[in-house]
């Protein structure tokens, strides 16, 4: 195991064109290998995928996500004050 990939070495070159640098030089990291960009592609996909399963979890008692603080817009306000527009 290197601590560097082969910049020049065709599978880094097909790496980085499929899914860019900086994610091939994470994967890189995290594996210690140059893996192939299908590989890597079902890992970013799979990381997103959790990533947004994640958020689609929150419930609306979670700060921030509830409906503790009602929108007002410029008609609702209106309405409840007698207000005209």
């Amino acid at each position: 195991m290197s601590s560097c990939p082969n910049v020049n070495s065709r599978e880094w070159k097909n790496l980085v064109k499929a899914v860019g640098g900086f994610e091939a030089l994470r994967d890189f990291m995290e594996s210690g290998d140059i893996r192939t960009p299908g590989v890597v592609q079902a890992k970013l996909d799979q990381r997103e995928k959790d990533e947004l399963d994640s958020l689609n979890q929150t419930t609306p008692s979670e700060p921030g996500v509830s409906d503790e603080f009602p929108v007002v817009t410029l008609e609702s306000s209106a309405m409840n004050q007698r207000l005209a527009l």
